[in-house]
């Protein structure tokens, strides 16, 4: 997409954190830590309005359950997230389906880098992958994903401002 999907980082969120430490992405891979209080990085929404099939996903070194539901990333409730809810599970939804999010049932709050994935199918299907395995599914997604004037956030959603603001790194 080019220049017109470049993020900004926000003030409280702090670009040049150490990364996932996996050779194949080199030596000098860098995340975004966030404090969970404040900060995340813009990206216009413009580019990235998606209504059909999607995939979204982020490395992710989780700071210890909170008590919040955190967002990864997200457009809001009618488009896509990725969350941490408030013990530490994973979580993805699309639209705004009628079974709502699906949680994984191992946390990933234990201070370890993980890769979360969420799949939608275009028709009535989600998928969450936690470190390439399937974590939880749905056929219940019957909604489809609506389209809106929302930035992605990264670190958080447009809709949910200050709050759901995610505790720990991200990366990739």
């Amino acid at each position: 997409l080019g220049a017109v999907a470049n993020g900004t980082y926000e003030p409280g969120s702090q670009p040049g954190a150490a990364g996932p430490p996996y050779p194949v992405f080199g030596p000098t891979n860098y995340g975004c830590q966030l404090n969970g209080l404040a900060g995340f990085v813009d990206v216009p929404g413009a580019a990235l309005n998606f209504t059909a099939p999607l995939t979204v996903m982020a490395w992710v070194k989780v700071n210890p359950a909170n008590g919040n539901l955190q967002t990864v990333l997200g457009r809001g409730m009618a488009a896509y997230h990725l969350d941490v809810d408030p013990n530490g599970y994973p979580g993805f939804a699309d639209g705004q389906p009628a079974a709502a999010e699906i949680f994984g049932s191992a946390r990933v709050d234990d201070g370890q880098w993980h890769h979360l994935a969420g799949v939608y199918d275009g028709a009535h299907s989600e998928f969450l992958y936690v470190d390439g395995a399937l974590a939880a599914t749905t056929t219940a997604a019957t909604t489809a994903v609506a389209g809106g004037f929302n930035d992605l956030w990264l670190g958080g959603s447009p809709e949910a401002g200050s709050r759901g603001i995610f505790s720990g790194t991200l990366a990739e």
